[in-house]
């Protein structure tokens, strides 16, 4: 498995930082990850946020109380 992964030709990534509003939580500055499969057009996309920070403890709050709205 590891020989896979060092392969070049298995997949591409990027990381960028992204910045959303969200409706219940507010502004969000999250970093965002794309893994894309080679030779398809098949993406993972994973937002994450620091631990520790606001950010991470507003996806915290979204993770356990769902789909709820605040408000």
């Amino acid at each position: 498995m590891r020989k896979l992964w060092a392969r070049t030709d298995v997949a591409a990534s990027t990381s960028q930082l992204k910045t959303v509003e969200h409706p219940e939580v507010g502004r969000l500055t999250l970093d965002c990850d794309v893994l894309e499969a080679a030779g398809s057009t098949l993406r993972l996309v994973v937002n994450t946020a620091a631990p520790g920070t606001p950010d991470n403890q507003a996806l915290e709050l979204l993770a356990a109380v769902g789909p709820r709205t605040f408000g």
